[in-house]
């Protein structure tokens, strides 16, 4: 059994690793323009440079600044100064789905009516960062706030920094503290995390709960003694922490399937079974009471039978080319006025639209939708900030792709992107290398992977994977560590090869 779990982790990694080589070449040399377009001789040129200064801070400078040990909390002070400073000036009037979410919980905080909550029984998914946004309008209000646009850029700001941290709590567990100031660095050089400030919507808010997951994950299974009050509190959270991010977006609890799946591919234990067991248990008990209390208020039957979109609807949209939104499916499915008639109508287009692909072309369409998700190192923020920003400034010369400033700024979110990738190979080659088939750092590869392969059949977007960024960085990190244990590796050899040649020289005399 254990040579079968074994070789199920094989296929994961390699095949993980053969797909992150297969889009960093096409990051760079058969790039096709998402949001800017590259010269592919400068990003090729730019990420050998950033992975160049990557490895020099790490082995050059970080033991220094480890003896001081108020650099972390310098650092995120300063990730939370420039995430306010960039969210405000890039501020967003509210449209899309941001802009629904937006009016119904401004309406809600201000009024207490559920103007619109016609789509959000058309749309549950955005019920719970609707209820989060409204308890967040409803506390600023009872202070006179009423510029809800900032309170939200605001809010975001925090729960962006509030990952970083987080992200930098879970590498001390996981790794050690070289590693986890090194996250800290990349994550304040991580220019999309402050761009997506200014936006909103459940992409950066499951971010942190992806990362949150993790962590409480952590602190759980690093307990020794299972049975202490503490721990099965944790649980509990666990549970309800789950609940929400599961509502807030579901592959924000991906990096839990992973865990449940790397238990299994380990061996799973007594006392692992009994902490996923009480997780769950807590899980849907309080996924009874939000339904109970937060979505039996919103639904009445007649509403959800005529206006929820079934789960077809995305996996349909996902068939679509790279796997956007096509104005042609939705009118699919809105001209039919019962959800049992929009799921068979959804299931018979899925059905003829798979028939339609030969071979050639079902490969060339999922090639299509991971380049467009995985390769477009901005995730996204560019295009969402040109919609509608409450005051045109400088900043959106530089950072929109229609401005004449962007080439002073693409290539950066760009060039750490791929860096980022390359690194993340680097890491499928150490754990392979020492056969580190049990290793903990696994979750993060499952998570990664499994989000991959949902997005081949889900609607696709670049800011999806936003989801799991500090999941990435974390699997990034390691692979810095591989490459400057390579480095130290030769430099040894080299010297012992100087001092055996000159022991044979000193023989011979």
């Amino acid at each position: 059994m254990d040579k079968l779990m074994r070789n199920i982790t094989k296929i994961i990694l390699y095949s993980f690793c053969a797909i992150l080589i297969w889009i960093v070449s096409n990051s760079i040399l058969y790039y096709t323009p998402i949001v800017y377009s590259f010269n592919p001789i400068l990003l090729a040129l730019g990420t050998i440079l950033y992975m160049m200064l990557i490895v020099f801070i790490y082995k050059k400078l970080l033991n220094k600044l480890l003896t001081k040990k108020y650099v972390p909390y310098v650092l995120i002070g300063i990730f939370f100064v420039l995430s306010i400073i960039i969210g405000y000036l890039l501020r967003l009037n509210p449209t899309w789905d941001m802009g629904d979410v937006y009016t119904i919980a401004k309406n809600h905080a201000l009024t207490g009516t559920m103007g619109g909550s016609k789509y959000l029984v058309s749309y549950p998914n955005n019920i719970m960062i609707t209820v989060i946004y409204t308890i967040v309008f409803k506390i600023v209000s009872l202070f006179g706030v009423k510029e809800f646009i900032t309170t939200a850029t605001f809010f975001n700001a925090i729960i962006i920094t509030s990952t970083v941290f987080i992200t930098y709590r879970i590498a001390k567990i996981m790794f050690d503290n070289k590693k986890a100031l090194m996250i800290l660095i990349i994550m304040v050089m991580t220019t999309p995390l402050y761009l997506h400030v200014a936006i909103y919507y459940t992409d950066s808010i499951s971010m942190f709960f992806s990362s949150l997951i993790l962590y409480l994950f952590l602190i759980i299974n690093d307990n020794k003694n299972d049975k202490s009050k503490q721990t099965i509190l944790l649980q509990i959270l666990l549970g309800f922490i789950l609940v929400i991010a599961w509502k807030v977006k579901v592959t924000s609890i991906f990096i839990f399937i992973a865990i449940c799946v790397y238990f299994i591919l380990s061996s799973i234990s007594k006392k692992q079974i009994k902490e996923i067991l009480i997780v769950l248990i807590s899980f849907l008990i309080f996924l009874l009471l939000y339904n109970f209390i937060i979505e039996d208020r919103i639904n009445n039957r007649e509403d959800v039978d005529n206006l929820r979109m079934p789960m077809e609807y995305w996996i349909l949209t996902g068939l679509n080319e790279n796997g956007v939104f096509k104005l042609e499916y939705y009118e699919l499915f809105c001209n039919y006025s019962t959800y049992k008639e929009k799921k068979e109508a959804g299931k018979k287009a899925i059905i003829e639209t798979i028939k339609s692909y030969s071979v050639n072309d079902f490969v060339r369409h999922l090639t299509d939708k991971l380049k467009f998700a995985w390769t477009d190192g901005t995730y996204f923020a560019p295009e969402k900030l040109r919609r509608d920003p409450v005051n045109y400034n400088i900043l959106h010369k530089f950072v929109l792709s229609n401005e004449k400033y962007n080439s002073y700024y693409k290539y950066f979110p760009q060039i750490m992107h791929i860096g980022m990738m390359v690194f993340m190979i680097c890491n499928c080659i150490k754990i392979a290398r020492e056969k580190a088939y049990k290793s903990e750092k696994l979750i993060l590869l499952i998570a990664i992977y499994g989000l991959m392969v949902f997005l081949l059949i889900w609607e696709n977007r670049s800011r999806y994977i936003l989801t799991m960024l500090p999941i990435y960085i974390l699997f990034e990190v390691d692979g810095i560590d591989m490459i400057s244990e390579i480095k130290e590796v030769k430099r040894i050899r080299g010297v012992n090869e100087s001092e055996k040649n000159i022991s044979n020289y000193t023989n011979v005399l």
